[in-house]
């Protein structure tokens, strides 16, 4: 098994993904016209997005030997994004542990973008799908959490603990493992205001109002 995002060598003969069938890999789902975004760096041109029970593929539509490959078990988190601070598009946003400390001195930066533009995949640790047809981003998620179900940590101390799946930004919480990761993550975030939420029930401290404003009695 591979760590983290990595660059598959060929594709299948009919054009699709390259299954491990002999290990039980199955093909649950292709979405074309899925565009990429590694890191902090811009929006790479549109691919088809293939979500197979091991694993997430994208291939490119305009270059055949662009194709790229993360294991979910490298999948640190994913959820869906549609806060357009966060990013201009509404998207699947991921979080990937590549297995690489990255060093403070590198000449590269943190998303693996070097000052010529190339890219080393083995320490992107983000990852953007931007379907141009933003209505499919639920069921994306659907079939992304079902197929990371059947790929546990296979370090996870507790072998009956339930997968960690996140349904969008404002659900997203982390533990002291995570901590590092999500702290960036909830960066790029918008929590909702207190006054927002008074807003939607108007009447909620009705009671207590009119228990100050009621005489007391000896």
């Amino acid at each position: 098994m591979a760590v983290g995002l990595h660059q598959l060598s060929q594709r299948a003969p009919d054009g699709g993904p390259p299954l491990d069938t002999d290990n039980g890999e199955e093909l649950r789902y292709s979405q074309p016209n899925v565009a990429i975004a590694l890191g902090e760096g811009r929006q790479e041109e549109i691919g088809t997005l293939h979500i197979t029970t091991r694993r997430l593929i994208w291939f490119s539509q305009s270059d055949q030997g662009r194709n790229y490959a993360v294991d979910f078990p490298s999948l640190i988190l994913h959820a869906i994004s549609r806060n357009p601070e966060a990013y201009p598009r509404p998207c699947i946003y991921t979080q990937i542990d590549s297995g690489v400390e990255k060093e403070e001195d590198s000449e590269e930066d943190v998303d693996g973008h070097s000052e010529g533009g190339i890219t080393d995949l083995s320490s992107v640790s983000e990852m953007r799908l931007i379907p141009e047809d933003a209505s499919v981003l639920d069921h994306l998620f659907s079939v992304m959490s079902e197929c990371a179900e059947l790929n546990p940590d296979p370090e996870a101390e507790d072998e009956d603990e339930e997968g960690e799946f996140f349904y969008d930004e404002d659900e997203v919480r982390g533990d002291e493992s995570r901590a590092a990761a999500l702290d960036h993550f909830d960066s790029l975030l918008q929590a909702p205001q207190q006054g927002d939420e008074v807003a939607s029930d108007p009447h909620r401290f009705d009671d207590a109002d009119e228990d100050e404003d009621m005489p007391t009695t000896q």
